[in-house]
């Protein structure tokens, strides 16, 4: 069963850490502080494991799959038609980017 609370909480959590990326990206990368640069940072993984929680969810609780990894539950989402090959390939980038 899908839990709704948790979804509209992580979806939050992503319109959350893009508004404060786009506010400080407004700034030359140079007049960026240190702090600003790793609140970036942190704000990029927050929106990967937002994204993966959602695609891990959506694979155990809709489609009754147990994925190995988040990029598993990404694919698992393209092979029963969710959502698309390049929406796929655009969220693997993202986790890939707020894990390394």
């Amino acid at each position: 069963m899908v839990d709704k609370e948790r979804i509209k909480k992580l979806i939050n959590e992503i319109i959350d850490s893009i508004s404060f990326i786009l506010r400080t990206c407004s700034k030359q990368f140079e007049e960026l502080s240190e702090a600003e640069r790793y609140a970036i940072r942190y704000n990029i993984i927050v929106i990967a494991e937002a994204l993966t929680s959602i695609a891990m969810h959506i694979a155990r609780e809709v489609l009754g799959i147990e994925p190995e990894t988040p990029t598993h539950a990404i694919r698992v989402l393209v092979e029963r038609s969710i959502i698309s090959m390049d929406v796929a390939n655009d969220l693997i980038r993202i986790v890939r980017l707020g894990t390394s």
